[in-house]
């Protein structure tokens, strides 16, 4: 979600090792992030680690 990395599709885990530490530093749960977890596309800020898919 943090950098556009391609990773395995885990909702409950959809950052990168290196986003996760990065992440894990401030653990905000609603902190915008870049792109969606299950399709990849630019999020644009609307998706974080509570809702890390783009709602339709």
């Amino acid at each position: 979600m943090r950098t556009g990395e391609e990773i395995p599709f885990d909702p409950e885990r959809p950052y990168s090792y290196n986003a996760f530490r990065s992440w894990a530093y401030y653990k905000n749960y609603d902190y915008p992030e870049n792109y969606c977890h299950k399709t990849g596309a630019p999020s644009h800020g609307k998706t974080c680690m509570a809702q890390p898919i783009l709602q339709a």
